[in-house]
């Protein structure tokens, strides 16, 4: 399952931000955060990217859950 929803809190964004931050929908956002979905890779950079514009480092491993959200650092 992908970290997408605790990624989207620590930004502190609505499901509705963060669907504009990547080029989604809401539905689409809702559908990751329940695991109905998988976000496509060009998603997952985009959330990487979101992520990094706010000061936070995030790799693919985190969107996709393959490490856990405590490794994520904090910058700024």
């Amino acid at each position: 399952m992908s970290n997408i929803k605790a990624i989207r809190l620590a930004l502190g964004l609505t499901q509705q931000k963060f669907a504009e931050g990547v080029g989604c929908t809401q539905s689409a956002v809702g559908q990751f955060e329940r695991g109905e979905t998988t976000p496509s890779v060009e998603i997952g950079k985009r959330v990487v990217g979101l992520a990094a514009d706010a000061g936070r480092e995030v790799s693919l491993d985190h969107v996709y859950g393959m490490k856990p959200w405590g490794d994520v650092a904090v910058h700024g």
